[in-house]
């Protein structure tokens, strides 16, 4: 694992719904280049996959520190190591969906923007994106609704191919990150809609 070239570091600290994870000294740059894209490692808001066999753990940096969290008069210090604080979403087990945190909803199902004499037709989706993570500050909430305002961008730039012919002309976001539901053990559920249109020629 260690000589994976996407691994991180290792977790030094797991309190409930969060890990602090030490970055290792053998990464030689914090912007390392990886199947020609550049990882800005310990930006706020990004995402951080934890592996334990067969279960994959997903989670976002919250913060970054030159310092562990827990320091006690025993604890030595490498001041040139990075620490970051990274909030779990969700998990993964083996082949199966990623189960908690991130959702997709369709809205109202598709509808016909134009229809033509040869058969094809333009039409439009809507749908949002929901996750839901256990939030107890508003800088954790700041955090989640970054992630959520970086998703919808992420969505906006891709090239997506959808089956029988349909291509998909774009996908907006109709309505910024909003909080859907709040429970009274702090489990924060954020939502934003998006708007997907695509084409389908006969």
């Amino acid at each position: 694992m260690q000589s994976d070239v996407t691994y991180l570091g290792r977790i030094i600290k797991v309190d409930s719904s969060s890990v602090e994870v030490e970055i290792s000294e053998d990464i030689p740059s914090s912007s390392p280049i990886i199947n020609g894209k550049v990882y800005k490692l310990g930006q706020i808001g990004t995402f951080v996959k934890v592996v334990a066999g067969n279960i994959l753990t997903f989670g976002l940096v919250e913060s970054v520190s030159n310092t562990p969290s827990n320091i006690n008069s025993d604890t030595v210090v490498n001041k040139g190591s990075r620490y970051l604080s990274v909030q779990l979403i969700g998990e993964k087990v083996g082949n199966k969906k990623f189960e908690k945190g991130i959702g997709l909803f369709d809205l109202q199902g598709a509808k016909y923007i134009a229809r033509y004499i040869d058969g094809s037709f333009m039409a439009q989706y809507p749908f949002s994106i929901l996750l839901k993570s256990k939030c107890t500050s508003d800088k954790q909430n700041l955090i989640m609704t970054d992630f959520m305002d970086r998703l919808g961008v992420f969505l906006e730039e891709q090239v997506i191919d959808l089956s029988g012919g349909r291509n998909i002309i774009d996908i907006t976001q109709t309505i910024s990150t909003f909080e859907n539901s709040r429970s009274e053990d702090n489990i924060v559920t954020l939502q934003a809609n998006f708007l997907l249109k695509y084409r389908k020629d006969d």
